[in-house]
């Protein structure tokens, strides 16, 4: 029995170790991948030809792959972000990126690929990075000239404000920095105190605008208060901030926050030995000491008071040429008559013990009694201002003057002087044609008036074309008029310069009548080419001095030449009217058919701008459409993406058109429009903040300058 027990035993442990030794043998064949046991799971990747792009870059292949599955169904794509597939199934497809670079792009962006096969999926980052390309960004560079109506000083800050939303701010009164606003404000009043900081009051729109530093400025909530008023001054002294009403009442505040109604109304209001005095719509003088409670004061009767201003430690008040004097605010009495009338005038300005009446001169008096007339640097003086070291007065003709003191400002600013012409870059200025002559800048920023020829009575008064060649040597076509704005007979010309500071004038040889008009220029590489705008003659000049009429382009009736532009051995003019013409030796012109809008075979295109870019001749015109050509008489056009309605009207043109060495086009147009493309054929809109109209557009060393209307200048580096 025992035996028996034994063999039993042992036949158990062997028939365990057995099991054992299987199992293990299992455990490594499955490590081995050997000995059966389940399969790695089903997947699918993605073998892309690159993970990076740029727009308008080279395209990216993505291809599919499953493994470990018997599946036989189509692989299904999708795509999440800028740029376009090739297809949306097969095993392979093509990603392209986008064409055109908006403002979303300029840090890069990311486009997802999604790749499914039944349950499975994959996806595949590609990162789209922008170049860095000017054109994108602007900035002014040069203050529009505005309808200036107020300046400011306190806190080490000048601050100017006009008619047409235009902010200004200099802590010296000769370099101005301009602050955005809506644009159809009207600021007519600015205070300043240490705890709220300036206040700007826009009396067109019943607004404020309010800033602790004079950098950044934000809207402020008009106060409850004053809902219903028409608010015409803000003033703070004392502690105390008054906002004079017209109809409706006025309100005061201690802190800005906190306001209190009363029914004074008015135009005018002065501050000081702590009381407050308003020429209200009455025509009397009231007075008060906290802004709320107001009382009439004795004056003489009779008197319809319009103005009223503190000066020398006294209230000062105007009816007409009789002058008013009080030394507390609360009795008024005549203390002389000017020879002018003081009505309808500004506010009063006190500089170094002198009161200036800013109206349809500037009138002047140090004791209220003896008058004169100030002939400042600028004309229209509408406000002043001054620090410890510099006087500033603005104009309603946009200009600004800075000195010591007023009798020697000088114009750091110049006033409307029409619209900018033609821009250019070179020979280390930035160039720009006007109405007024010639502007040159070093830095973009300021700006001289270029007198053409000193002495002679005469300068460029309208520049249609400029350009620059190898040697440095800039050309100018214009028309000459005298320097009271009279019109030359006859007088169109060139100018040449080999510096952009001293100019020479030229008429072609031969050129009889009206055989010379100004028109678009351009250099080929060996000479100045011409063409007149209106008559179609064609002047060449290989140094710029010498020039000799070749011949005429015979123009339809109506037609006028905007655009020359000049590529591999090609010269082409486009203008109005869907005319485009070319030439191989600027002598002989061939006519292409009419160029059309977009889907129209009658409609013509209006052009205004020419450049060769991309491979291509591209030109800009009306309703915003671009035209391309490879030779110059097969054009096909395009609408550029529609305007945003906030910024420009739905009927626009562009103007004028650019392209930088690195490839980016640039066209400006009407209500401050700018577009950039990479071929001239996908466009971007560019977000400038301007609504003037834009004339020119040049290339610079660090990218690109634009301008038009009121003198305002845009630069743009990237």
């Amino acid at each position: 029995m025992n035996q028996i027990h034994v063999r039993a035993a042992s036949s158990r442990v062997r028939s365990w170790r057995a099991q054992v030794a299987a199992g293990v043998m299992s455990a490594v064949l499955a490590a081995c991948g050997g000995g059966g046991g389940s399969s790695p799971p089903p997947a699918v990747t993605i073998q892309s030809s690159a993970t990076s792009t740029t727009p308008s870059g080279a395209a990216v292949t993505l291809t599919a792959a499953l493994s470990n599955s018997a599946s036989t169904a189509t692989p299904t794509w999708s795509l999440s972000g800028p740029g376009s597939l090739s297809a949306t199934s097969g095993s392979s497809i093509t990603y392209t990126p986008p064409d055109s670079e908006d403002d979303a792009n300029d840090g890069g962006v990311s486009a997802v690929v999604t790749v499914s096969v039944g349950s499975l999926s994959q996806t595949q980052t590609i990162q789209v990075a922008a170049k860095a390309f000017p054109g994108h960004h602007w900035s002014l560079a040069s203050l529009p000239s505005s309808s200036w109506q107020v300046v400011s000083y306190a806190n080490g800050l000048f601050v100017a404000g006009a008619s047409d939303g235009v902010l200004a701010t200099s802590p010296d009164g000769t370099t101005w920095t301009r602050h955005d606003t809506n644009g159809n404000e009207e600021w007519i009043s600015a205070v300043y105190s240490a705890t709220g900081g300036w206040l700007l009051l826009d009396d067109m729109n019943n607004t404020l605008l309010g800033s602790k530093d004079g950098a950044a400025w934000a809207p402020v909530a008009m106060p409850a208060a004053a809902a219903g008023d028409i608010i015409s001054r803000i003033i703070y002294d004392n502690g105390i901030y008054v906002m004079l009403g017209y109809s409706g009442g006025s309100v005061a505040s201690t802190d800005g926050a906190t306001w209190t109604k009363s029914s004074v109304t008015g135009l005018s209001i002065a501050s000081g030995n702590g009381l407050f005095v308003v020429a209200n719509t009455d025509g009397q003088l009231v007075w008060s000491a906290d802004g709320v409670t107001w009382t009439v004061a004795t004056q003489p009767s009779g008197l319809d008071i319009e103005t009223v201003g503190f000066h020398n430690g006294h209230f000062v008040a105007t009816s007409g040429t009789q002058v008013l004097g009080s030394s507390d605010g609360k009795t008024f009495t005549a203390v002389g008559t000017s020879p002018y009338s003081l009505d309808d005038s500004y506010p009063f300005v006190s500089i170094a013990g002198t009161l200036y009446v800013p109206s349809y001169q500037l009138y002047a008096s140090a004791d209220d009694v003896a008058w004169n007339i100030v002939t400042p640097a600028v004309d229209g003086v509408t406000s002043m201002a001054a620090s410890s070291t510099t006087v500033v007065a603005v104009s309603s003709s946009g200009a600004i003057a800075a000195g010591a003191d007023v009798a020697h400002l000088a114009v750091v600013k110049a006033g409307q002087e029409g619209t900018l012409g033609s821009a250019l870059y070179a020979d280390g200025r930035y160039l720009w044609t006007s109405g007024k002559g010639l502007w040159s800048s070093t830095d973009g920023k300021a700006w001289v008036q270029t007198d053409f020829a000193p002495g002679s009575g005469q300068s460029f008064m309208h520049g249609n074309g400029i350009a620059v060649a190898p040697d440095g040597t800039i050309v100018i076509s214009g028309e000459l008029d005298l320097a009271d704005g009279t019109p030359v007979t006859n007088a169109a010309a060139f100018a040449w310069s080999a510096d952009g500071v001293s100019w020479n004038f030229v008429k072609p040889q031969g050129a009889t009548g009206n055989d010379f008009d100004a028109g678009p220029i351009v250099h080929d590489g060996a000479r100045f080419l011409s063409i007149g705008a209106r008559t179609g003659f064609i002047h060449a000049s290989a140094d710029g001095h010498t020039w000799t009429t070749l011949g005429k382009i015979t123009l339809p009736s109506g037609i006028g030449i905007a655009g020359l532009a000049y590529a591999n051995g090609h010269y082409v003019v486009v203008g109005s009217n869907g005319y485009a013409a070319t030439s191989t030796d600027g002598v002989t012109w061939t006519a292409a058919a009419k160029v059309t809008l977009p889907g129209s075979t009658t409609s013509a295109l209006n052009m205004s701008g020419l450049v060769y870019a991309a491979g291509k001749f591209v030109a800009v015109g009306a309703n915003a459409v671009a035209a391309t050509s490879t030779d110059g008489l097969t054009w096909t056009s395009l609408a550029t993406p529609a305007p945003t309605p906030a910024n420009v009207d739905t009927s626009i043109y562009l103007n004028a058109i650019a392209v930088s060495a690195s490839g980016e086009i640039v066209a400006v147009g009407n209500n401050g429009l700018i577009e950039t493309s990479l071929d001239g054929v996908h466009w971007t809109v560019r977000t400038t903040g301007r609504t003037e109209t834009l004339t020119s557009v040049a290339v610079t060393p660090t990218g690109f300058m634009t301008g038009g209307d009121y003198d305002m200048v845009l630069l743009s580096t990237n």
